[in-house]
């Protein structure tokens, strides 16, 4: 949070992520894997130039990214899950006026695999990407 010394323009902004990643896999004969990756990231951006009826812009972005593969060559089954939930908001007050921006992103990924023989390499891919971007100007 930030204001201004004479207490005219008041600014907040915040953002909180979660990523939760979890993956079995039993193999009865053979090899059976896992592969995830994730990445969830946001930025915000607030100016404020103190112009008269001036509230200033305000921009967020926010972004997950997520992979996984199932590898193997083995007798079993397999379950990789991902989620990932994230908010952002960005307030100012000003004796003009007020503005607000809130985005919020949530994203899953499933995969699952059951091979009732041992036989030939299996491989299943699978990506998310998300993104969201918002822009106040004035």
């Amino acid at each position: 949070m930030a204001t201004d010394r004479g207490s005219h323009v008041t600014a907040f902004q915040g953002e909180t992520g979660s990523l939760v990643q979890s993956a079995g896999a039993s193999a009865i004969a053979g090899t059976i894997g896992i592969l995830q990756g994730g990445l969830g990231y946001g930025a915000q951006t607030q100016q404020q130039d103190g112009s008269p009826g001036n509230l200033g812009a305000q921009i967020q972005n926010m972004d997950a990214d997520l992979t996984q593969a199932i590898v193997g060559d083995g007798l079993g089954s397999a379950l990789g899950l991902q989620n990932f939930v994230g908010f952002q908001t960005q307030m100012v007050f000003t004796i003009f006026g007020a503005s607000a921006n809130t985005q919020a992103v949530g994203v899953s990924l499933v995969d699952a695999m059951g091979r009732p023989a041992p036989g030939a390499g299996t491989f299943i891919s699978a990506g998310t990407n998300i993104g969201l971007t918002q822009a106040g100007m004035p």
